[in-house]
């Protein structure tokens, strides 16, 4: 099968790669250019917390065995707030559709949504600093006091929206709601964008948060930034002056010294299930995430 896919490739390459070919004339190329915005943000010293969570599970014979914890950092790459939680359990999640609610199995959705209220819960403790939290809020949809797949966001994300010091910030992303494109918007503004700068704010005003893409110095890795209200650019000029105070390679310490905290890696699952005693369990080895 294997060498069908090589074939398969070969043979359908200039198709596949033509995806993220940056046509001239194409309206996503052309809408990229016009709505980046040149700015060499002026760094500003302000207190900041990066919130993160980790997860990882295994599976066994009728169970699940997972860990989770969530931790908030400092700039001087302290811990000052942490969460875990570590059980054996089903994993269900409530999926409704229009005539019915259905269960399945979803371990991915079930510790991500856990993961949710844990850094609530950390952002909750911040008072006045800046809170940025990692990921995008609007792929974060799975409301689990409901134990329900919602299309909306959840009720507990959008009490963080009130707050106002509440910041999201992704790596990655592959939303191609702004410019319509084969592929995400990020890429487009990434290739076709070398200066420090920032796309035009998108609102989204039946969710109360706009969205930007960002580069934080010339050439770094353009960033996805979701948060609060309607804003405009000296707004958003203004956090990204203080977002620019000392990031590495163009992201925020704080989020990159909380991801690396929170992690629960695959030889750190293994001990845990050590601990349990339940390393000769049927399917003790089969460790699916990091």
């Amino acid at each position: 099968m294997i060498t069908d896919l090589y074939r398969f490739v070969t043979e359908n390459r200039e198709k596949i790669v033509s995806n993220i070919s940056l046509q001239q004339d194409s309206d996503a190329t052309k809408r990229a250019k016009e709505l980046w915005i040149s700015y060499s943000p002026s760094p500003r010293s302000a207190e900041q917390t990066g919130i993160d969570s980790g997860w990882n599970y295994t599976p066994f014979h009728g169970f699940y065995f997972y860990a989770i914890d969530a931790v908030a950092t400092n700039l001087a790459g302290e811990t000052v707030g942490k969460r875990f939680e570590a059980n054996i359990g089903t994993m269900e999640v409530r999926v409704r559709d229009r005539d019915r609610d259905t269960g399945m199995h979803n371990p991915g959705l079930f510790l991500e949504s856990i993961g949710m209220e844990f850094e609530k819960e950390l952002a909750e403790e911040v008072r006045d600093e800046l809170v940025l939290l990692d990921g995008s809020l609007l792929a974060r949809y799975y409301n689990r006091h409901k134990g329900v797949v919602e299309n909306d966001l959840s009720g507990l994300v959008r009490n963080l929206l009130k707050r106002g010091n509440v910041v999201f910030i992704a790596k990655y992303s592959a939303s191609g709601t702004l410019l319509n494109g084969p592929v995400g918007d990020m890429y487009y503004f990434h290739h076709l964008t070398t200066s420090a700068g920032f796309s035009a704010p998108k609102p989204i005003n039946d969710l109360g948060l706009s969205f930007i893409y960002a580069r934080l110095s010339d050439h770094s890795p353009v960033i996805r930034i979701e948060m609060p209200g309607n804003v405009n650019q000296e707004e958003v000029k203004r956090l990204l002056d203080m977002l620019a105070w000392k990031p590495i390679n163009g992201y925020p310490y704080v989020l990159l010294e909380a991801h690396r905290q929170c992690k629960v890696t695959n030889d750190e699952l293994k001990v845990l299930v050590g601990l349990l005693g339940l390393s000769y369990e049927e399917g003790a080895r089969e460790v699916l995430w990091e």
